[in-house]
């Protein structure tokens, strides 16, 4: 090859090359928006280049991802309505890998104004707002708050937590008459079982930005299925340096205590974090028997103890556009305290025991220039359950100690020392495509698997048959799609939305069946059913201020693994069960009166019907207990709420609902008729609800503290835990009426402290299956956080 066409060649690759970095190289930009007060992300905010018509919005964590090109300008321009504009010069020295790390901090407009003041709409405003009937307890709500997650959800407009006394004992959520195994719990999105389930008291509220109740009608984008509705605890994620400790001590010896980390590896998106809590309730109060009239019954064995903790790595670096993987454990002990109302037996030595680990994945990836998003959540998870009832005596209310009459043990009819391994699997793929500015197409799979390998030697050997039971297995799969559309400048939205539910379970037989078989043969059940829904909200006024809702939804919940699997004896296998179904009903609006200045009022409304058949109830027989389909329920009601922002410190809300649920079966179990059709439901409120009252001062007693007071009182009226045949019915829970007050102050940003009484009138109230509750109780809790460590 000649010297002149080496040289050409050699110009052409440079000219090629220069053409290559000049049109095709990209700096990638990402990083979060804050609020510049409460360092709480902001959903929705702009990045425009200058100069150009590139830019992108912040997603509903503050994050921001994107593509310049390599000669573009180096100056972003970040608004958000409400808040003050800022230009940011992107910094070379951040670079890392081809890519600029920019957290931006934006400062609300309210910090500059007087008497007018923009507001503007907040990301838990903007949720309220979807076609779904939704309740939203946002980071503000949380923030004076000393109370667990079951008592923050009691407040809210149409729940009610439902509890058997302190802090670790047993709770259900009511969403418009339906409850526990028919509420769906999810994490980030991620489904982690019904009510029942799962314990809410285990997550501290200092770990949760936001909590999302739908009401009713499950969205097809959340992935697993509910019959009543949902609960969606987002946690915090922090974009910086993170270190926040809290402690509370209260009444009764209960002791509270979480601890968050987070640590950013240089520059660069990649960071550690940890996380570790403790609650500790030895639950000792007294209360008056309702049954003998001066006799005081002393909790003495209702202590409840959980430890956890959890390690993991996240980044935003690799291919992914957001990794995060966690290693997690946790510890629960507790004492079991007595049969139903406390006055049958009285418990001493008996408890139950559960320790697990679990490992998390959660991937992220964008593609087609960010049309398509992909989620990938993944959690396996091993537990082992003690069961551990071995005592030779058994004990009563007045002092005496006697043999217990099976032997050994006070609960059962045989002891018990179970050692039960569960293995728990959940999937969850989400796919998101934009189509337009319009539209959006979702669809998501969520698969559950379940094993139980019960083991209890001991009660095998006094009952001479597998008391324990067998193994058993549970594969359930939800797939949802579902299609958003938004017409006429956004002020009309639809969601039209089908799920597809399949069930597979394997359950062996019974112990006494067992006995008649030469070869032991698990029975299967499959079962494949298709739900859907249909959602819409249109918005009208000025600023969207008013927003009108409907939504229908035909759904299905499928049987899990306690009410399939049974126990071996005392409760039998089910595994013929049929999944709940049901058909649903929601309209309300939302006016937001004065949205952009003070005084500024919410005012929500939701009505609702609902109809559900084929519900699974434990039945008992002589000997037995099985679970069995023979429900068919009619749910009617309506909630109201209302918020007032009234000025810069002093805000007001209060909330009412009532709902009407009764039993639709005209035929009784067996044949004959029903006596209590269109009865209302045994143990399920009817009326109830709370006002409250905020004062917040910032710089009280110094520049930079913040100081508040809160009051609310809630009510609940009387209702029969019995169905209410007569007018003379005594198995009546008497209403209930709760005075809670708090005073908060932060000394800065760092150092927090609350007190709290709640009770504060010192009434003997009761829950559930008339369950003494707690009388006047004490908080105190400290918090300090340390950002940028």
């Amino acid at each position: 090859m000649s010297d002149k066409n080496i040289l050409h060649n050699f110009l052409l690759v440079l000219i090629l090359s220069f053409t290559w970095q000049n049109i095709f190289a990209q700096m990638i930009v990402f990083g979060q928006i804050t609020d510049g007060q409460t360092l709480q992300p902001l959903d929705g905010v702009s990045v425009i280049l200058e100069n150009s018509n590139i830019g992108t919005i912040s997603n509903h964590i503050g994050m921001f991802r994107m593509k310049l090109p390599s000669k573009s300008s180096r100056r972003i321009k970040v608004q958000y309505m409400g808040y003050e504009s800022r230009n940011i010069i992107l910094n070379k020295k951040l670079c890392v890998n081809d890519s600029i790390c920019c957290n931006v901090e934006l400062q609300p407009k309210n910090n500059i104004l007087s008497d007018v003041i923009v507001l503007g709409k907040s990301k838990a405003q903007r949720h309220r707002e979807v076609p779904s009937a939704i309740t939203i307890i946002d980071s503000q709500e949380l923030k004076y708050k000393t109370a667990t997650l079951n008592e923050i959800l009691d407040n809210a407009a149409g729940i009610k937590v439902a509890q058997q006394g302190g802090l670790g004992n047993a709770s259900r959520i009511i969403i418009q008459g339906l409850d526990g195994k028919r509420i769906g719990i999810f994490i980030n999105g991620m489904p982690m079982g019904n009510s029942d389930e799962f314990q809410l008291s285990s997550i501290p509220i200092d770990m949760v930005d936001e909590v999302e109740i739908y009401k009713g009608i499950i969205p097809a984008w959340l992935g697993g299925d509910g019959l009543g509705g949902a609960v969606n605890i987002r946690l915090k994620d922090f974009k910086k340096n993170h270190l926040e400790m809290a402690f509370e001590a209260a009444s009764y010896n209960t002791y509270i205590g979480s601890l968050q980390l987070k640590h950013y590896l240089g520059k660069t998106s990649t960071a550690l974090h940890a996380g570790a809590t403790m609650n500790y309730a030895k639950n000792n109060y007294s209360f008056s028997s309702p049954f003998e009239l001066g006799r005081i019954i002393h909790r003495d064995h209702d202590a409840y103890t959980h430890g956890g903790f959890n390690v993991g790595i996240s980044s935003q670096q690799w291919w992914f556009d957001q990794f995060d993987l966690t290693l997690s454990a946790d510890y629960y002990r507790k004492e079991i305290q007595g049969g139903l109302m406390n006055v049958q037996n009285n418990i001493q030595h008996a408890f139950t025991r559960t320790r697990s680990a679990s490992t998390s994945l959660s991937l992220e990836k964008s593609f087609l220039k960010g049309k398509l998003t992909a989620q990938f959540h993944s959690i396996i998870g091993f537990s082992l359950v003690n069961q551990v009832d071995t005592s030779h005596y058994c004990y009563d209310f007045i002092g005496n100690r006697f043999p217990s009459g099976s032997g050994r043990g006070e609960i059962g009819a045989v002891p018990n020392d179970s050692h039960d391994r569960h293995t728990t699997v959940r999937e969850l793929l989400n796919l998101t495509y934009k189509i337009g500015n319009n539209q959006l197409v979702t669809w998501t799979t969520n698969y559950r698997y379940g094993c139980k390998m019960p083991k209890d030697e001991l009660a095998d050997s006094y009952s001479r048959l597998p008391t324990s039971g067998y193994p058993s297995r549970l594969h359930s799969i939800v797939s949802g799609l579902t299609h958003e559309l938004k017409l006429y400048g956004g002020k009309f939205t639809n969601e039209l939305g089908i799920k597809l539910f399949n069930h597979h379970s394997e359950v062996l037989p019974f112990a006494e069946a067992i006995m008649l078989q030469d070869k032991l043969k698990a029975s299967t059940n499959r079962c494949t059913m298709a739900g859907w829904s249909e959602a819409m909200a249109l918005h009208l006024l000025p600023n969207n201020a008013l927003t009108l809702k409907a939504s229908v939804q035909s759904t299905v919940r499928m049987p899990i693994a306690e009410e399939l699997f049974g126990d071996g004896v005392l409760l039998l296998p089910s595994e013929k069960l049929r999944p709940e179904r049901s058909f649903n009903i929601n309209a309300g609006a939302i006016w937001l009166i004065n949205a952009m200045r003070y005084p500024q009022v919410r005012i929500g409304i939701n009505s609702f019907y609902m109809s559900a058949k084929d519900m699974i109830k434990l039945m008992y027989s002589s000997m037995n207990m099985a679970y069995d389909n023979i429900g068919k329920v009619r749910v009617m009601g309506i909630d109201m709420e209302m918020e007032s922002k009234l000025n810069r410190w002093l805000d007001l809300q209060g909330n009412i609902t009532w709902q009407d649920a009764r039993d639709m079966r005209k035929e009784a179990v067996g044949g004959g008729e029903n006596f209590h059709y269109r009865y209302r439901i045994p143990n399920m409120p009817y009326l109830f609800g709370n006002v409250g009252v905020r004062l917040h001062k910032d710089g009280l007693l110094s520049k930079s503290s913040s100081s508040a007071f809160a009051s609310t009182f809630a009510f609940t009226k009387a209702f029969s835990y019995n169905w209410e045949a007569s007018k003379h019915n005594t198995m009546l829970i008497p209403a209930r009426y709760c005075w809670d007050v708090a005073v908060h102050h932060s000394f800065n940003k760092r150092c927090q402290l609350s007190f709290e009484i709640r009770n504060i009138l010192n009434r003997e109230n009761w829950a559930e299956f008339r369950y003494p509750m707690e009388r006047r109780t004490f908080h105190l809790k400290m918090k300090y956080i340390i950002n940028k460590i």
